[in-house]
């Protein structure tokens, strides 16, 4: 494999298990090296339970990342020629990766890479909301219950790739960057460790500055509106 090819996907299992699959599963040497990282919404998604709440949605993802490390994610136009880019891609002729492999639920590169900053979701074949819970659906008369997968805990755990973090299996269910989808959205202690070894640790003037903005952080995701 490549170097400029590696990367992480999110991919459904024939028995029905739902993991994120890496090309390389060392952990990832290389790192963004400027402060301020920019980032834009290609294309977003067609998913009416998530369309109105995907901006705060992706503001919060990044902003998980960034009360740790001492980087700035800025969100500029597309048209501006962003670090990281975001894309809901609804045509399965537009990928070639989702179009080979239709169990691929999202994926994202490593820095350093020939395609840094990628990170594509899948929204022609799966649905995405801001909890994951099953939502209700009328077809033909009959309602069925349709799965949906939690955007936010996806983008953060893409995010953690495309910051140069690999899979840790320490903590299964517990931690972001496990292999497995499990819905959380808050960094567990190793992730923050891992992340803070990277890059460093972000450094505020007081602590209660930092548990405000922890705080807030915490509210805005239960509150997601």
């Amino acid at each position: 494999m490549k170097m400029q090819d590696v990367f992480c996907a999110l991919e459904e299992t024939s028995e029905g298990v739902v993991e994120f699959i890496e090309s390389e599963q060392y952990e990832w040497p290389h790192k963004w090296d400027k402060s301020v990282i920019t980032y834009a919404v290609i294309e977003g998604t067609k998913d009416a339970g998530i369309f109105s709440k995907l901006r705060k949605a992706v503001g919060l993802s990044f902003r998980t990342w960034e009360l740790r490390i001492p980087i700035k994610f800025k969100r500029v136009k597309k048209s501006q020629n962003p670090d990281i880019t975001i894309e809901f891609v609804n045509d399965p002729n537009q990928d070639e990766y989702f179009k080979d492999r239709k169990t691929v639920l999202a994926y994202a590169y490593y820095p350093k890479t020939r395609f840094q900053g990628v990170v594509r979701f899948n929204d022609y074949a799966y649905h995405w909301s801001d909890d994951g819970k099953n939502i209700k659906v009328k077809s033909d008369g009959i309602t069925i219950h349709m799965r949906t997968y939690n955007v936010i805990h996806v983008l953060i755990h893409e995010l953690g790739h495309s910051l140069g973090l690999s899979h840790d299996e320490t903590n299964p269910g517990i931690d972001v960057m496990d292999p497995y989808y499990n819905g959380k959205i808050t960094l567990s202690e190793s992730d923050i460790y891992r992340i803070v070894k990277k890059y460093g640790n972000r450094i505020y003037s007081k602590w209660s500055m930092f548990s405000r903005r922890l705080r807030h952080l915490t509210y805005r995701k239960k509150n997601l509106v």
